[in-house]
């Protein structure tokens, strides 16, 4: 707060005590009282340099009064004209589609000139200006009563005190009514209920480019574009349709059209010709944002039907099927099957504990729609809450630099993070960017990683944990050692399987359960730690050996950024293959070396605390682990690193 607000506060606040200690104390006589009072409230005007102040023009106006009646009750009827003249501004406003508090709110929170729930809030602050109104007509009243029908010690004790303690009463009432308002309007719509007024018509739904530039898609374009697909796919009788668009408006689009006609959905990353003719029959159609011989194109598709009318929004059921394609550590491609229910209650489950904070933001990702964090963090959470999401994706730190001095939310990967950290592009933007909160899956990060990603972000990552079968099932933010353990998120119970794995329970997974590969400690309140996978043990001359063990080991050595650890097969034996990811102090020892010096280097720091037959016994070092836009390792590539055979 500034010194001349400040001032003006206390002014206004001591003036009873003032007018007290002057007349009924000291005796000064009134016109000098009201001399003294111009001097104060003159100097406050001055010192807001031009800018409008209310309460010192009115105290001045009154003192003018007091000095030519020479009246003590005109030096008394400041409190009661300053309430008249509040109560003139509010109710006048009234007549105004934004009042006084609305205006206010405006001011407070930048947020609500996109909040989907705008024409609510502003509902609402209309019926709180009607309550401030009715306060100042009571208080205006209560003060003109001390002035005509009571003595000084009255007047100052009522407008001194107790109008400031009843006015702090209705500040506690309504921020109380506020906060659960503000609780009712996260709770955001279902696809189940959502309707064509579930929000207004001009409220923004996603953006391109930078925010500030305009380049807005907004609720009626939403009505219009999902009418025009409803309307081509209500004239096809394919059951199933394949949605693949890497432009997000495109995707919420295609996809909400497809499950309100009835339509199964596919959704995949992969979206080359033989894959789709793997997955497609003859009762399979193909939406893309792209124009593509194997599918049709939602673009065309709709600037071909302008004229169609904005029909009512058709309810989606809460079984409507959605088949989410992933390709598993054998890299052959699954569909596993969620109901549209479940994607919502997973989207709650970390919705409920962060939703009021995202949706003061505006969100951008780096992860794409059709992995099972894209689709839910990137485009279900930010369409069903009204957070206004960016169209295209985060491809590389400098993308940061090109979006505008916002708070936003960043749905990411680990992996991401570890390769943005490093560069200088981040740090630029950060300085621009006035808060950033980040959300990641798809691995974990090391407790450094997560600092290295808050000095360069200035803000710790929420770490999901989960996969394409359960969703959200755990978070973490990895500040210390007890933020470590993972939390199991809403309604989600966790128990350890016979064979040591975690077991999750849960109404948003399909079927109710699954049986992870993940080994773990679990606590008795539920949270738990990854220990490793149980198909990362593996038998190796009779020994089992952690694969997860060995990886963190020669990350141990302070040599290595990443590894991964494979086992492998020749005629003779089993051995084990590491790739590894040198780190800054790794290069600086190693760059000079050969492939056999590199060997020797990490087999000797190793030798400490692995047994011989465990220390891998092939080696490649690389610039980066082959991995997918999710994070996730990808196994086939890093075992065609060692195909072939370098000098040893």
């Amino acid at each position: 707060m500034s010194l001349p607000k400040a001032a003006g506060y206390i002014t206004v606040l001591v003036y009873p005590v003032f007018v007290f200690l002057s007349v009924s104390v000291f005796r000064f006589p009134v016109r000098i009282v009201g001399l003294a009072v111009i001097v104060a409230a003159g100097s406050l005007l001055l010192m807001q340099k031009g800018r409008f102040s209310l309460s010192p023009l009115v105290m001045c106006v009154s003192a003018f009064f007091v000095i030519l009646t020479n009246s003590e009750r005109v030096l008394k009827f400041y409190p009661v004209a300053v309430n008249l003249v509040f109560l003139f501004t509010f109710a006048l406003s009234l007549g105004n589609s934004e009042t006084v508090i609305f205006r206010f709110a405006r001011f407070g929170d930048k947020t609500i000139e996109w909040n989907s729930s705008r024409n609510f809030i502003r509902r609402y602050c209309r019926r709180v200006t009607y309550v401030w109104c009715v306060f100042f007509v009571l208080n205006a009243s209560a003060a003109s009563f001390t002035v005509f029908y009571r003595g000084t010690e009255i007047w100052a004790l009522y407008n001194g005190l107790i109008s400031y303690i009843l006015m702090g009463f209705l500040f506690a009432a309504e921020f109380i009514v506020r906060i659960k308002m503000q609780k009712k309007l996260a709770a955001g719509f279902s696809f189940r209920t959502m309707t064509e007024t579930s929000r207004p018509g001009d409220s923004i739904v996603c953006w391109s480019g930078k925010f500030s530039d305009g380049d807005f898609k907004l609720w009626n374009d939403y009505l219009r574009e999902s009418a025009a697909l409803r309307d081509f796919l209500s004239g096809t009788d394919k059951g199933k349709v394949i949605i693949h668009s890497d432009d997000f408006w495109y995707f919420i689009v295609g996809l909400t059209a497809a499950l309100q006609c009835g339509k199964e959905a596919y959704v995949s990353s992969n979206f080359s010709p033989e894959f789709i003719k793997s997955i497609a029959d003859e009762n399979t159609l193909c939406l893309s944002a792209d124009k593509l011989p194997c599918a049709e194109c939602m673009p065309e598709i709709i600037s071909g039907r302008r004229d169609v009318p904005d029909t009512p929004l058709p309810s989606i059921p809460w079984d409507a099927r959605i088949y989410l394609f992933t390709s598993g550590s054998t890299g052959e491609p699954k569909g596993v099957l969620h109901e549209i229910r479940e994607l919502e209650e997973d989207n709650d489950s970390i919705g409920g504990k962060w939703r009021g904070d995202f949706q003061k933001r505006l969100l951008v990702s780096s992860v794409n729609p059709h992995h099972a964090f894209g689709i839910v963090f990137a485009v279900i959470k930010p369409f069903l809450y009204g957070v206004p999401f960016r169209r295209e994706r985060i491809t590389q730190p400098d993308d940061f630099l090109r979006l505008g001095g916002e708070k936003y939310a960043f749905i990411t990967t680990p992996s991401f993070l570890k390769m943005s950290v490093k560069d200088s592009a981040v740090q630029e933007a950060m300085k621009k960017i006035r808060d950033i909160s980040i959300v990641t899956a798809g691995g974990v990060l090391r407790r450094d990683e997560a600092q290295g990603v808050f000095a360069a972000y200035g803000s710790y990552p929420l770490e999901i944990y989960g996969s394409t079968e359960t969703g959200a099932v755990g978070w973490r933010i990895n500040r210390d050692d007890e933020s470590e353990w993972w939390t199991p998120t809403k309604d989600v119970v966790v128990k350890a399987g016979d064979d040591g794995c975690l077991m999750f329970y849960c109404s948003s997974i399909h079927g109710g359960e699954f049986h992870s590969s993940d080994l773990a400690e679990l606590r008795e309140d539920g949270k738990f730690k990854l220990i490793g996978r149980k198909d990362s043990v593996v038998k190796i001359a009779e020994k089992r050996v952690s694969l997860s063990e060995v990886e963190s080991r020669i990350l141990e050595t302070g040599l290595a950024s990443d590894a991964v650890v494979l086992a492998m097969a020749s005629e003779k034996r089993q051995y084990l293959a590491a790739a590894v990811v040198l780190s800054v102090e790794g290069h600086l020892l190693l760059d000079n070396e050969n492939h056999a010096a590199k060997m020797k280097v990490f087999r000797s720091k190793l030798s400490g605390y692995l047994e011989s037959v465990t220390i891998p016994k092939r080696w490649r070092f690389v610039s980066a682990i082959p991995c997918n836009s999710m994070g996730k390792i990808q196994r086939q590539e890093v075992l065609a690193l060692f195909d072939r055979e370098l000098e040893v």
